[in-house]
């Protein structure tokens, strides 16, 4: 037989990423429409908000008796954002509530293990503490795997309809003040540039959230004796590592590449640089915060594991 690619701890045959998938299953089979329910409920009801917020005035025009073509072509504009929002509003909730189960599940990873006094069980096993470590946090997300994916569709389907409306925006403002070629082209250019860009984002800081959740949750459990204090930790570090370093940071990035961005679009003239550069500068700086801090967490909850261990 033929060796996969993929390391042993990421297959669900492996005995750890198996026991997961079964611990995770068992504790959620009881509860998981009721999960399934409010995971569900919130977003839709942010969404509706969204476009409940503009019937009001949807109403106002569509019982008018003067209402002319133009009205109602701006009430059905007037629609279409507010459900646009609305699925904005829906990923970001669905986002944030993936974020919380991320975090809570990775939080009882070790802590559950020391509360039920298995992880000293480990000794008599042939897999290393990075083995096991690496296999519990492949069934937890293989555990997530499915809502994961349904928000990385709804986002690219959000941003696909964004797109059309924005490409259907830019065609019609073309239409009204005719420019030349090379204009439109450039038009055109910083469009699909920035779609692909924005594109790529989500999917990269998708994967960069799932990491940093994940690890946040896994130094809380290595630090604690019980899950409950684990899930509490959690949350506190969550709230100090915001507080106290991605927001100054992000601060004074924005600062600086506003700045120096601003000075670029002048000697450039072109304001497109400036969108384009603070952009990138503030979405890079987000990834790279959240990459180093799941890289540097997963090898400070590693060698507590080991500590553990001796």
């Amino acid at each position: 037989m033929r060796p996969s690619a993929s390391p042993a701890w990421t297959s669900p045959d492996h005995p750890i990423v198996h026991r997961e998938l079964q611990h995770w299953r068992r504790r959620t089979e009881r509860w998981r429409w009721l999960l399934l329910a409010g995971f569900l409920l919130l977003p839709v009801c942010g969404s509706a908000c969204c476009v409940l917020s503009a019937s009001p005035i949807l109403l106002e025009i569509f019982t008018q008796s003067s209402t002319d073509a133009g009205q109602i072509a701006v009430a059905l504009f007037m629609l279409g954002g507010m459900i646009l929002v609305g699925l904005w509003v829906f990923q970001s909730i669905l986002s944030f509530g993936l974020s919380l189960l991320r975090g809570i599940g990775a939080s009882t990873l070790i802590a559950y293990e020391r509360e039920t006094q298995n992880w000293s069980l480990l000794r008599l096993t042939p897999l290393g503490v990075e083995d096991v470590v690496r296999a519990k946090l492949a069934g937890l997300w293989r555990w997530l795997m499915w809502p994961t994916l349904l928000l990385l569709i709804l986002r690219v389907f959000t941003l696909g309809i964004t797109a059309i409306v924005v490409a259907f925006v830019i065609a019609f403002t073309m239409s009204l003040s005719p420019t030349d070629t090379a204009a439109q082209l450039q038009v055109w250019g910083y469009f699909v540039g920035g779609l692909i860009l924005f594109g790529l984002y989500y999917v990269v800081e998708l994967i960069s959230s799932v990491l940093y959740d994940s690890v946040i949750g896994l130094v809380a459990s290595a630090y604690s004796r019980t899950s409950a204090t684990a899930v509490g930790l959690t949350f506190a570090l969550n709230f100090g590592m915001n507080l106290f370093l991605f927001t100054p940071i992000q601060q004074v990035a924005a600062t600086l590449t506003s700045v120096f961005g601003g000075i670029a679009s002048i000697l450039t003239n072109s304001p497109f640089f400036f969108i384009a550069f603070t952009t990138l500068a503030t979405s890079g700086l987000q990834i790279f915060l959240l990459a180093l801090t799941a890289v540097g967490g997963y090898y400070l909850a590693l060698n507590q594991a080991r500590n553990i261990l001796e």
